[in-house]
Order: structure tokens, then sequence, then C-alpha cells
């Protein structure tokens, strides 16, 4: 209200209707601006957590030690410092809130690069860690590159909360959970049923990755996105809850969750990127809403149990690899919309027996059905084959003398007039198609 005042006080000769214009506009940018506070913003919470209070003389070349961690400050004006790295003797390590240093307080709002890596290397030439558990206080806001690079002794991960939890920025290799820790809240709760904070509107990068125990992970509709290997590797991962908000599943999201089963994709994911549900091993049952339009590159590439796929209507493209070594598909129809089916899309996908081809189909990508040697029908709609186009080398059809090939009522001359059309022994006009 101040605002609205300091625009108009001392104005005596003004446009009453330019002024309410004015006023409107800027009640409307602080409402849409508060509408759109949510956890990627840098809201400031009250620090939760210990405070260690640093010796004068605690300063070493690796930074400011307190005899389990060091420090580094990161800015003096905002008072924030980093966990540089931890002593190798470290064992169970309480990350602190707040440090203290010369009587000033520094909020701890960072881990480093490599910061818990730093015992022996391992035969890859990369260095490990010692660390067994490690608590977070609600205070980081970012843990970089390879900070808990092959901790592998790490397997218990404390969070003070969940909400600062899923604010944290993790880069790869940077959250404790990768190690396979258990995850649990500072009341000593063990997380096995995970369900997401009402204020979270993204699940960000490597949030959850790798860790063990949960069994289930619940959605609430606020939740607009899941990022780059969100819940990849949780190997304990058996049931998924989408929201009715959710848009976005990023890259690698459940990448290698091998205990992972059923899944049911809402209407309202529009994006599913690539190798999102790769090496899920127990997936039998995929069904995928309707607004999905790209099955990008390796989506279900090893999804080696998956048996029944509902592919989304609106689909217009399968990019390469994406069911590639799906061991158990027998049947797959190809919705209406596809045009495009790259390289490689059903490669290894051995007891693949049934296909179904949409008469919008244009392009064939190179080998699509390489290694499919139980493929003994293909159902094709498609009215006019001279416009369709394969890849100019690799195999079409792997035993395509073997295979029947079921075409539309008065196609069948110009299938047979065709490369690699003309290569089926067998091909029959049927009604319906």
């Amino acid at each position: 209200m101040n605002i609205i005042l300091c625009l108009t006080h001392n104005k005596p000769f003004f446009d009453m209707n330019k002024t309410i214009s004015l006023v409107l506009l800027l009640m409307a940018s602080i409402f849409v601006m508060s509408c759109s506070k949510d956890d990627d913003n840098d809201n400031k919470v009250e620090p939760e957590g210990i405070t260690v209070e640093l010796a004068d003389d605690s300063y070493t070349e690796d930074g400011y030690f307190d005899g389990s961690l060091y420090y580094r400050i990161i800015s003096e004006s905002a008072k924030t410092a980093a966990v540089a790295k931890a002593d190798v003797k470290a064992k169970n390590v309480t990350i602190p809130a707040i440090i203290v240093l010369k009587g000033k307080q520094y909020t701890v709002t960072e881990i480093d690069e490599y910061a818990f890596a730093v015992g022996p290397k391992a035969s890859n030439g990369l260095p490990t860690g010692n660390v067994e558990s490690v608590t977070f206080p609600n205070t980081i806001k970012k843990s970089a590159y390879r900070a808990f690079l092959q901790c592998d002794k790490l397997k218990k991960t404390v969070a003070n909360d969940l909400e600062s939890w899923c604010r944290i920025e993790f880069d790869n290799a940077g959250n404790p959970l990768i190690n396979g820790s258990s995850f649990f809240l500072k009341d000593g709760q063990k997380i096995t049923k995970l369900e997401i904070p009402q204020s979270i509107s993204k699940i960000r990068d490597y949030a959850f990755s790798g860790a063990a125990g949960i069994t289930e992970v619940v959605l609430h509709d606020n939740v607009k996105e899941i990022g780059s290997n969100a819940f990849a590797l949780m190997d304990n991962l058996k049931k998924v809850q989408f929201g009715a908000g959710l848009k976005t599943i990023g890259d690698y999201a459940f990448f290698a969750c091998d205990n992972l089963g059923d899944i049911v994709i809402p209407d309202n994911v529009t994006s599913i990127e690539e190798d999102a549900f790769s090496d899920c091993k127990s997936i039998t049952s995929f069904k995928m809403g309707e607004g999905v339009k790209k099955i990008e590159e390796r989506t279900f590439f090893g999804c080696r149990s998956l048996k029944n796929i509902e592919i989304g209507k609106n689909v217009t493209e399968i990019e390469m690899e994406a069911f590639r070594s799906c061991d158990n598909l027998e049947t797959i129809e190809i919705p209406d919309k596809v045009a495009t089916v790259g390289s490689g899309v059903f490669t290894g996908c051995k007891k693949l027996k049934t296909i179904t081809l949409p008469d919008a189909m244009r392009n064939f990508g190179h080998e699509v059905f390489a290694g499919c040697t139980a493929l003994k029908t293909v159902n094709s709609h498609i009215k006019n084959p001279s416009k369709v186009s394969f890849f100019s080398y690799g195999e079409h059809f792997p035993n395509i003398s073997t295979i029947t090939l079921n075409v539309p009522v008065g196609t069948k001359d110009a299938y047979e007039a065709l490369s690699p059309w003309n290569e089926f022994k067998t091909i029959v006009e049927k009604e319906g198609l």
C-alpha cells in the first residue's frame, strides 16, 4: 500500500483512469509474484541445526577446521560458508547450520566438489570416501559435483526435513544417497514411503538418486516437473503415484530402478525425456497418457520384463532405441499419428511377434527391427507405401520371407512393386486395414 501511495503523492493534477490502471497493474504484478513463489526461489529460512564455534587459529591450507570438517567463507557480506572438505578420519558427520568465527556467524549453505571424497583412490583412479553417516541442516542450498563420490561406506543420510532437502541443488554424485544410503529425518524416522511436501513444485536433479529403502513415491498435484536422475538407481522403489499437475519427467528420472512395477502416466504429462525408464527391469506394463507427443531416445531401453505397452494416441515420433532390448515385448500397435520411427527402436526385441503400422508412417530409421527374429505378422494401415522411406542401408525386417504382411484392400499391387515391401513372400489384403 505504501508503494501505491508513493506513485500518486504530490501530484494534484493527474489522470484518474491512468492512475487506477497503474494501481491495478501493480497489484496484479504483486499477486503474480506471490503466486509464482515456490521452491525455486531463494526463500530465507530460520536455520535449524547445530552451531559450531571455530577457534581463532583454526585456519589450515584446507580451510577452517573443527576437527571433523574444513570450511571456507563464501561471502563476508552475506555471511555464508561452505563445507570445503571432510577430514579423512571423519565417520559420523553432522554438518552445522552455523559456524562462528572470530565472533561472526556464517550460515553453511554449500558443500564443495569432492568434499567427502577424501579417501584412497579406487581401481578407477577416482577418490573414495570414509564417512559412514551424514546429517544435513536445513540451510544447505547446493551440494557440488562429486561431493560424495564413491562414499561406499555411507549407509545413513539424515535430513532436517523433506522440504529443505527438496530445495537443495545437487550435482552428479553430490547427493550422499547415491551410495545406496538409507534416508532418515531428524526425528529418527526412516523414509520408506516418500511423500513430497505440498510446497514443492519441482523434484530437482539427483534429489533422491540411489536412496535405499524407499519403496513408494507419492507426488501431489502441485509437482510439475521431475528432474534429471531424480529417482534413478533406487533399487527398492516399487510404486510411483503421479499427480495431476505433472508436466515433465526428466531424462534418467527412474533409470535402473530394478524393482519398479507397472506404470500409468496421466494425460497431463506432456514430456517424458530420454532414458527416463531405461533399465527398469521389472516393469511389465506401461500405459502412456494422451499428453505425450514424442517418445524420446532409449526411454524404455532394457526394460526386459515389459510385455504390454500402450503408447499415447497423440505420439507422432518414436526416437532411436526407444524400446531396444525389451526382451518380453510381443505385440506393438503404433498409434495413428506416428510418422517417424528412429533407428534401432525395436532392436533386440527377440519375442516381438506382431506389429501394427499406422497410415501416417513416413520414415523408418536404420535397423528398426534388428534381432526381432520372432516377428511373424506386420499389419500395415499404410494406403500409399510409396510415401514411406527407409534408411538407405541395413536390415529392414529380419527373416522377411517368413513374415506375413497384411495390407489395406486394393493396395497389394502397390506393395509388390516397391522395395522392401516386395521382399515379403506373403502379402494379404485384409478388411479393416
